[in-house]
């Protein structure tokens, strides 16, 4: 079997199986019923506890900005192929435990089945189940972050308050991400978001770094406002 066999057979998404977002920062993009990656797993490798399973690797709480909180989860997939047992593919996912709303904060007792369902898609993303809605625009929840460890420069603080930032090099280019990141952090902003938004000023999906002056203006821009309407 070539390599891309199995990522050929599963690529495709069916009409049936995907929904249109219609509101809010996601408008436009598409949602993948969680069922269907269930079936193709089921399809691809046998039934779940034999063909494939998954692992809680870990689960925590982030607290955010006004009471709000988020459950985040840590999983390893694994999947069976002639007997042999594959390594842990892990996905990363997350879901509001708390969340503010008009009539003040809300607590969501299914946060961690979303979050697990959110982990569970970024796994089977890296098997290249659903790859073709992912690919339309090229664009994953992760793909503007940096290339050299996205998860721990996604940590990494903004410049000291007064100071400015750095005019060219590699400094620059940290500085502009850090910004956005220490703006973003306590928002309900996420990476997916960001992401439409460069492909939106830019014409396709580059990374923050790489904007220019005038491109990345116009971003923050459009994430200040952004966290004014949720005020």
């Amino acid at each position: 079997m070539g390599n891309l066999d199995r990522y050929d057979r599963v690529r495709s998404v069916p009409a049936n199986a995907k929904r249109t977002i219609g509101a809010g920062r996601l408008k436009g993009f598409t949602d993948i019923n969680p069922m269907w990656r269930i079936k193709k797993l089921t399809e691809e490798y046998g039934e779940v506890g034999v063909g494939w399973y998954t692992k809680i690797d870990q689960t925590w709480v982030d607290e955010g900005a006004n009471g709000e909180k988020t459950a985040n989860i840590i999983i390893s997939l694994y999947t069976v192929t002639d007997g042999k047992t594959s390594a842990p593919i892990t996905g990363i996912g997350g879901s509001y435990l708390v969340s503010k709303e008009k009539n003040g904060l809300y607590t969501d007792d299914e946060c961690w089945k979303k979050a697990y369902t959110d982990a569970l898609s970024v796994a089977c993303k890296e098997i290249g189940i659903g790859a073709d809605v992912y690919y339309e625009k090229d664009a994953s929840k992760y793909s503007a972050l940096p290339e050299n460890d996205p998860e721990r420069n996604a940590r990494q603080p903004a410049p000291p308050v007064g100071k400015k930032p750095p005019e060219s090099g590699k400094e620059r280019q940290k500085s502009k991400f850090a910004l956005v990141n220490e703006l973003i952090k306590d928002s309900n902003i996420t990476m997916d978001t960001i992401t439409d938004w460069i492909i939106e000023a830019s014409g396709k999906n580059i990374r923050i770094n790489d904007f220019n002056d005038k491109q990345f203006a116009w971003l923050i821009k459009k994430i200040r406002e952004e966290l004014e309407s949720d005020e």
